[in-house]
């Protein structure tokens, strides 16, 4: 058997509060001598030295080499800017990063070596094109969403919203509540999230953004959901029929037995 029992990809999202989780991820589950690839947004991954918010995780990422990988990826679309975002999230956009990504996962997938070809890509949410990762290199692929559970209910259903011609908003139903999975009360719209409420979201594409994620997240196999069933017992028993596979509670310990690999401490093997 080699150094690492398993090799996982993670890919985080763009804002600086989507990176940290799967920061935070990584080193927890390469503590069980699994072999982690950080594809990373080449904007990012030099302030990840400079920047305070990213500081105390840089520090952990880097003591933790060669178990944990960040690699930049050019895309040559993200520069951090709200403009930079808006450019990720059209469809040249998208395959512009899904052909910048790829070629950085492709000499991973041949790898012969020591480093054991990766098993699974683990991305976030705002990614969801990572699914053409996955039908590419024939890889199975699995979302975290860093949010809250009711946040990822609302996102579920809004293909459902979407179908029954309550969103988009429109000056007919822009005062209607709505019902959400889990939440005991109606929602009125003006408290939905701006890229489903504020129509500028229409214009720079964001509302057609939100709904290419709840698809994705529909359709993903499994979804790694940041919180504790206790926290949020209602909305869990809702997603547990929304979502089969949508998993709380002991992420690492989740994702170490999808590679059916025990979870423990760091021995020095």
């Amino acid at each position: 058997m080699g150094k690492w029992r398993a090799h996982v990809v993670l890919v985080p999202g763009l804002a600086p509060g989507h990176a940290v989780p799967f920061f935070d991820l990584a080193i927890r589950i390469a503590a069980s001598h699994v072999k982690v690839t950080i594809l990373d947004f080449g904007y990012r991954v030099p302030k990840l030295w400079s920047d305070a918010i990213y500081s105390r995780w840089a520090l952990r990422l880097r003591a933790a080499h060669p178990d944990i990988e960040v690699v930049p990826v050019k895309d040559s679309i993200y520069d951090g800017t709200r403009e930079g975002f808006y450019s990720c999230i059209t469809q040249l956009g998208e395959e512009r990063l899904i052909a910048a990504f790829g070629s950085n996962l492709a000499p991973l997938m041949d790898s012969t070596g020591d480093v054991p070809r990766p098993c699974c890509i683990i991305s976030d949410m705002l990614v969801g094109w990572t699914a053409e990762l996955s039908a590419k290199f024939n890889i199975p692929r699995y979302l975290m969403h860093i949010q809250p559970a009711i946040n990822l209910s609302l996102m579920l259903h809004v293909p459902t919203l979407t179908a029954e011609g309550r969103l988009p908003l429109t000056e007919e139903n822009a005062t209607k509540t709505i019902e959400i999975p889990g939440i005991r009360f109606p929602v009125h719209p003006a408290d939905l999230p701006t890229d489903l409420s504020d129509p500028i979201s229409l214009k720079w594409g964001s509302y057609e953004f939100f709904l290419r994620m709840a698809r994705g997240a529909r359709e993903a196999p499994i979804v790694l959901v940041n919180t504790f069933r206790e926290l949020e017992e209602d909305v869990l028993a809702a997603l547990d029929e929304l979502h089969s596979r949508a998993a709380t509670d002991g992420q690492v310990r989740f994702v170490l037995e999808l590679l059916a690999i025990k979870e423990q401490p760091n021995d020095g093997d």
